[in-house]
């Protein structure tokens, strides 16, 4: 125990150490939240080592966690936020962009740290070009509503393409049903009513197509449809 006239923290014992903490930070860092800047300065990027593979939708990510941190009076930082590198003396940093998982407070604080992801790790690599296929919606015969495929949009997009099942149904004429996982971009306005181009064959999107968010931040990922095609019969 201190003496009655001492202190464990003396008065003044954060703020009489956080120069040097600030000295030690040679990065620099813009903080922005959607279109908005948070923030903009010095900062300090540390491997967090604490990496682990994440479900997210169908699929089995690496995501890679590191430590950030800031002066000490940044207060206005949340989960979601994305910090973008400007400057460090390791040139593989400058441009890469970390989403802000967790943000540290403390009644004894140098500097406020930022738990993050690396985006680059937590994406799948969109290497497909797809075209995606939307056909108005028009008056037929009998005032009935059809679709115009002749005069359909085609919309380019990229997408990771997986293989997910093939079924073959034997009869008097043989069919293979061939079904694919697409994981494309976050915000990719693709439709359940839509069809797809790609590989030189037309599919139906089978089911609706979803929004997956990142599981630390709930911020959108990427979305998440599936592909179908029938041949033969």
């Amino acid at each position: 125990m201190p003496l009655p006239t001492t202190r464990v923290f003396p008065h003044g014992w954060s703020a009489h150490h956080r120069p040097a903490a600030t000295d030690t930070m040679t990065g620099q860092c813009v903080i922005t939240r959607a279109a908005t800047q948070i923030h903009s300065g010095a900062c300090r990027v540390i491997a967090d080592r604490s990496d682990m593979r994440a479900s997210i939708g169908a699929q089995d990510l690496l995501t890679v966690r590191y430590l950030i941190t800031v002066r000490y009076d940044v207060n206005d930082v949340e989960p979601g936020d994305i910090v973008e590198i400007t400057d460090a003396a390791d040139g593989g940093l400058v441009g890469r962009r970390f989403t802000v998982a967790e943000v540290r407070y403390g009644t004894q604080q140098w500097e406020r740290d930022l738990y993050a992801t690396d985006e680059h790790t937590s994406l799948p690599g969109y290497s497909q070009q797809l075209t995606i296929v939307r056909a108005p919606l028009v008056t037929g015969y009998g005032n009935s509503l059809t679709w115009d495929w002749p005069n359909a949009s085609r919309t380019p997009a990229l997408a990771a393409v997986t293989p997910l099942a093939s079924t073959e149904t034997t009869g008097a004429r043989d069919e293979v049903t061939t079904t694919y996982t697409c994981q494309a971009p976050a915000g990719t306005d693709v439709r359940v009513t839509d069809r797809v181009e790609w590989d030189s064959r037309t599919f139906q999107v089978d089911g609706e197509p979803q929004a997956i968010p990142h599981p630390l931040t709930g911020a959108p990922h990427h979305v998440e449809f599936r592909l179908r095609i029938d041949e033969g019969g």
